[in-house]
């Protein structure tokens, strides 16, 4: 595809395993301690990256760069929140409103272009997932409005940090600094707020949630940083267009980890996504 790149696709893939595996963990330990864990793991992979590629950031890409991981822990409160009692399918599928933001961003300000059939391909694929994220009598699933915000809360994230990012030629050392800053948040929250209400409610995390923890913390880091490697490239509008294929992605495996249905509507919804993507990948 035509200023597209092969790994414009990884982030879509590894957000997908990493959120199914993130609502066993949120069910466990609750949306704060979720958050708070997904967060500060994911800073390893990232941290990898910055070791090997090191750079400074100027006194503007600093601010960029905080500003971001604010706006980055305030999505995380939100979508884990939803995500432990709702369904990751539909949870997930809010997901359409980050791209589409980014994407906006993306021909707005950073100037990027996209041909017709890659436009008509992604106009399809959002198409697509709305249907899916619909309840019976074709109504949005209030419950995952929260999840709705924390992508919009997300794609302000990513509008930033891409800024911070194409400024400072540095994805590593952006997204390290707005991820340490997010995971400050967030552990601040859980310690003061969280916490003490959650103490007597709650039984000791096991062993397996912590390494699901784990796993799950590294596929989120390492999807941020490859995204952010794209954004350095000036593929943000593409990159985004792959990410809306997350929701179908996370929808399967729920399918097949979580017995999650789908309704007539949402495998309808899935189908035009699904082949909207085909038709992005030849355009």
């Amino acid at each position: 595809m035509p200023g597209s790149s092969p790994l414009s696709s990884f982030p879509a893939i590894i957000w997908s395993i990493s959120t199914v595996i993130e609502k066993r963990v949120s069910a466990k330990t609750g949306a704060a301690l979720t958050s708070a864990l997904v967060v500060g793991l994911g800073i390893l992979p990232i941290l990898i990256a910055y070791i090997f590629y090191p750079a400074q950031l100027s006194g503007y890409e600093l601010l960029l760069s905080v500003g971001s991981g604010v706006f980055f822990a305030i999505g995380a409160l939100l979508f884990y929140r939803t995500l432990e009692t709702e369904q990751v399918s539909n949870t997930s599928a809010s997901g359409f409103v980050q791209p589409a933001l980014i994407i906006a961003f993306s021909i707005i300000v950073l100037r990027e272009h996209l041909s017709v059939p890659q436009m008509l391909s992604g106009i399809a694929i959002v198409a697509g997932i709305l249907l899916v994220i619909t309840a019976k009598g074709l109504r949005i699933n209030g419950k995952i409005v929260p999840a709705l915000f924390a992508n919009a809360s997300w794609a302000i994230y990513w509008i930033l940090a891409s800024s911070a990012i194409l400024a400072s030629g540095s994805a590593s050392a952006t997204l390290l600094l707005s991820r340490v800053t997010t995971f400050v948040i967030l552990a601040a929250m859980y310690f003061v707020i969280a916490k003490p209400k959650s103490s007597r409610n709650r039984n000791p995390i096991g062993t397996s949630i912590l390494i699901l923890a784990c796993v799950a913390g590294f596929l989120d880091g390492a999807g941020n940083l490859i995204f952010g490697l794209l954004v350095k490239e000036n593929l943000v509008a593409v990159a985004s267009i792959f990410t809306t294929l997350s929701p179908l992605a996370i929808t399967l495996l729920a399918y097949f980890v979580y017995k999650e249905r789908l309704t007539l509507i949402q495998s309808v919804g899935m189908a035009i996504a699904i082949m909207g993507a085909f038709a992005l990948a030849l355009a």
